[in-house]
């Protein structure tokens, strides 16, 4: 059977190698075209694609792979296959991926009778020409069924004149063009948006005439007390803190922690000392010699003696009243005791058993440094703190009112106790009291009623943070008598909401002359920002109003109604 010049073989997804090899064998054409599926995972391995061209080699047919995917042209170009996109498309071997340091191989050609094939034609133009100069008698089949003038094919191909009227209109372009245009508006408006109605700002400056004058008083504040303007007496509430804090001290104090020495005493009194029975030494009685201290460790009663009838004696058990060797003494010892002028002590044998041990333990001044320490740091705390919870509570806190009960002071290791070093803890509570701030103003405003240097005006700073106190007398924690002194200032009664309302989207000129126009007022300055913003914004949150005050008056009388 005579071969035809080219075949379309349709490869599906499952074929193997093998079967599509032996498709390649069986066909009878020169040309096999081969349309590869979709994702055809066969041929994604360079040895397929070499044992493809292979089985093409050894058949004398020229295989070409009908294909668009970009990942199987590297692999088609290191087997050497030819690539199509289309049955109407040009064969071509695709470029090997370039390994570094290996050089670049030619590009391997169909072999075909050493006919030359003519890269730029199409599959159904090779094949026309294939069968032109093929020697046998095998048919000419033309893949697309064209109508091609074989003469000028094999000499050089027609390249249709594209028409570009029928262009095909780049959507991506367009596309980005138009996501591009329509970002650039929505900027535009956001711009417009903050400029207009976010960074406009006005910040106003009003200058008012004040009179000012000093209010001094005493007053009572006291957590029983009620609210007596006649008689200046506030209620105040007490606030209490507890801190505790801890502190690391070495130990610095000393103790010997040796052995105190033992022995026998025999104590004797004279007859003729005796009046009635004879005495007894309670236990406990000290008896001393050379400086050194014993004490009698039972009772003794002193009877007669039977080798002298003229005294009464009686031995008794001592121990050393300090730690050491100094108490070891030798034997024929006089001892004199405590209280007891006439009778006499000795010893007949040495006292032993005394050593010394001196070992570091905890002393009080020791502890005592530590909470001087813990009350130094924790002192500038507490004003504070308790203050901020007064004037949280919406109080005027009285920071001179402020008292420390007795700490409560522990160690570990204890006092005396052996150790390097002992962890002091003080716990302390604190107290301070705070008045209502209206209530203070009520005892201001009683005190300059009637002043001549605010008649017309009003009160517009009673100076209460500003003030002067001092304690005079705190009987307790929870009542103190104050010493208040503090600068008033009266002047007109400036309403800034009113005055933002009426100036809010005017022009400069207008809102200035509106604000001076305002009882009290002296001269008004707006600025405006950002440099472009030449009228007051529409929203009153924009606007910030600064009162300065312009004394025209003052009285340095001190008011005293002591």
């Amino acid at each position: 059977m005579a071969a035809t010049n080219k075949e379309t073989i349709y490869i599906d997804v499952d074929d193997e190698i093998t079967s599509i090899i032996e498709k390649v064998k069986s066909s009878n054409s020169k040309i096999v075209a081969l349309v590869l599926p979709k994702r055809a995972t066969v041929l994604q391995s360079v040895v397929n694609m070499k044992l493809l061209k292979k089985a093409g080699v050894s058949t004398k047919k020229n295989i070409v792979l009908i294909t668009s995917e970009k990942g199987l042209m590297p692999l088609a170009g290191v087997a050497g296959l030819y690539v199509a996109k289309s049955l109407q498309s040009k064969p071509v071997i695709p470029p090997p991926p370039i390994i570094p340091g290996e050089e670049t191989t030619e590009t391997p050609t169909i072999n075909d009778d050493e006919a030359v094939i003519d890269k730029s034609a199409s599959i159904g133009v090779l094949a026309a020409a294939a069968a032109i100069n093929n020697d046998d008698d095998t048919e000419t089949i033309e893949l697309d069924n064209i109508d091609t003038d074989v003469d000028s094919v094999v000499a050089a191909p027609l390249k249709p004149k594209k028409n570009k009227r029928l262009r095909v209109p780049n959507f991506e372009r367009f596309r980005l063009g138009f996501f591009l245009a329509g970002l650039g508006v929505v900027l535009l408006i956001v711009f417009w948006y903050v400029a207009a109605f976010i960074l406009p700002k006005a910040n106003v400056t009003i200058t008012t005439s004040t009179s000012s004058t000093v209010s001094s008083f005493d007053f009572l504040a006291s957590t029983t007390s009620e609210l007596d303007v006649d008689n200046r007496k506030i209620p105040a509430i007490q606030k209490n803190l507890i801190k505790t804090d801890t502190e690391k001290v070495k130990a610095t104090g000393q103790k010997d922690l040796g052995t105190k020495s033992e022995g026998e005493v025999t104590l004797s009194i004279p007859c003729s000392s005796v009046t009635g029975s004879p005495p007894t030494v309670p236990s406990g009685t000290a008896v001393s010699t050379g400086g050194l201290n014993f004490i009698t460790q039972d009772s003794a009663t002193l009877n007669e003696a039977a080798f002298s009838p003229c005294r009464f004696t009686k031995r008794v058990d001592v121990l050393a009243s300090q730690n050491g060797e100094g108490g070891n003494i030798a034997s024929g010892k006089t001892f004199a005791v405590a209280g007891y002028s006439s009778i006499t002590g000795s010893n007949s044998a040495e006292f032993t058993g005394g050593t010394s041990k001196i070992v570091k333990v905890i002393s009080q001044k020791d502890i005592d440094d530590a909470t001087i320490t813990i009350k130094t740091r924790i002192s500038g705390q507490v004003n504070s703190e308790l203050s901020s919870e007064l004037e949280t509570d919406g109080l005027f806190a009285l920071t001179e009112t402020q008292k420390e009960a007795e700490a409560k002071v522990t160690a570990v290791p204890a006092l005396d106790q052996e150790a390097e070093e002992t962890t002091v803890t003080v716990e302390t509570s604190f107290s301070m009291l705070g008045i209502n701030r209206d209530d203070l103003n009520l005892l201001i405003l009683k005190d300059v009623e009637g002043e001549e240097t605010l008649k017309g005006k009003k009160v517009t700073d009673n100076g209460i943070d500003q003030s002067i106190m001092r304690i005079n007398n705190q009987p307790s924690p929870t009542e103190a008598f104050i010493s208040f002194r503090t600068s008033v200032t009266a002047g007109p009664e400036i309403d800034e909401i009113a005055i933002k309302e009426n100036i809010a989207g005017k022009k400069r000129g207008e809102a200035e002359t509106y604000i001076k126009s305002q009882p009290g007022v002296q001269d008004a300055i707006i600025e405006y920002s950002p440099f472009w913003v030449y009228t007051t914004p529409k929203s009153t949150d924009k606007i910030t109003i600064i009162i300065e005050k312009s004394s025209d008056q003052s009285s340095d009388d001190t008011n005293s109604n002591e």
